[in-house]
């Protein structure tokens, strides 16, 4: 909620490197607690998908993770994934687990 007319801001009242580091320590926070795999409501977030998947190599998903393992479709463009997207994820996971 914005504040009343005449009311100071919270950077007016606290600064500008006070708020930036509470907006830091809040996104760690957020990362601490998403990498423990909880929601914001305190509940573990829901395994991922094992239905079949084919993953685009130069599509989003594939630019960012690039796709390990699996099976190369016929034209090369993407990589099939028997297991859906948890095969996909611990397959092409970057040095973790």
């Amino acid at each position: 909620m914005p504040p009343e007319m005449g009311q100071p801001s919270a950077v007016a009242l606290f600064g500008r490197p006070f708020m930036v580091r509470l907006g830091n320590d809040v996104v760690a926070l957020i990362r601490l607690r998403t990498g423990r795999g909880m929601g914001a409501d305190g509940q573990p977030f829901k395994g991922y998908s094992t239905t079949p998947i084919y993953i685009v190599k130069n599509g989003p998903t594939g630019q960012r993770l690039s796709p390990k393992g699996g099976r190369l479709s016929r034209t090369g463009r993407s990589v099939y994934y028997e297991g859906g997207y948890r095969q996909f994820k611990e397959q092409s996971r970057r040095g973790v687990g």
